[in-house]
């Protein structure tokens, strides 16, 4: 984890580190975990779920209060999350890309090069939305002090798969299903702590994410601490 202010980063903000153990075992009795409604449980693997729902049963146990919540604005995420981080990782990469472009692997490749088609003033207006997504989540921790959710939609594939097929028949692009759970933390810059909480049928690991209101890591590691002094899923190991 990297915390503190960089004078040097204009991303980076003044606000005081605290100490993060301090309160790491102090339970999670009483913390109110939102449940997310949509997003989130609209299109997974289906074990990924059970193992996820199951790992709610576990936290009320250890004492918190479980809350129904909606994430705002979900139609805007996945376009503001590309519309900014696809220009920025073009230009990080702009001179790089033109000396050693072989050194790529061809999925990066391509999307480094989309990134330099994408119009500024497209991303000027990805960056307004986002402060209103921002706007829209801080109301949220308003009725929960952190969100858990599903790390990822699916558990890992064969090396080469391309996509993946969904219970409804439906396929969805590797990267896109590997990469939609992130976003809400990326987009807002939440603090986000996936922990261990399962095995689907294959062996293969499950996990869900902690997302907390800005600057509040100590009680997305606090809940995760909790939980893992509950369970041994972070103890065991697929097997290879």
């Amino acid at each position: 984890m990297l915390a503190g202010y960089d004078p040097r980063d204009p991303g980076s903000v003044d606000e005081p580190v605290p100490d993060y153990s301090a309160g790491l075992h102090d339970g999670i009795k009483g913390l109110r975990v939102g449940v997310p409604t949509n997003y989130f449980f609209d299109q997974l693997d289906e074990e990924v779920e059970a193992a996820v729902r199951k790992s709610y049963e576990q936290l009320e146990a250890l004492g918190a209060e479980l809350v129904d919540v909606a994430l705002p604005m979900p139609e805007q995420l996945g376009a503001v999350e590309f519309a900014i981080l696809l220009p920025e990782a073009s230009d990080y990469h702009r001179q790089m890309l033109r000396d050693s472009a072989h050194l790529y692997n061809d999925d990066v490749r391509v999307m480094l090069e989309a990134g330099e088609f994408v119009p500024a003033t497209t991303y000027i207006r990805a960056q307004r939305v986002r402060n209103l997504l921002q706007q829209a989540f801080r109301k949220v921790y308003d009725k929960v002090d952190v969100i858990v959710a599903p790390t990822i939609a699916a558990t890992a594939v064969t090396a080469g798969t391309q996509s993946i097929t969904w219970p409804d028949g439906s396929e969805e692009p590797l990267i896109s299903a590997y990469t939609r759970f992130a976003v809400p933390g990326n987009v807002t810059g939440l603090p986000c702590l996936s922990v261990p909480c399962g095995f689907s049928s294959e062996g293969l690991p499950v996990g869900f994410q902690a997302i907390g209101r800005s600057f509040d890591e100590a009680t997305v590691l606090r809940l995760g601490a909790a939980y893992e002094s509950a369970t041994d899923w972070h103890q065991r190991r697929p097997d290879i």
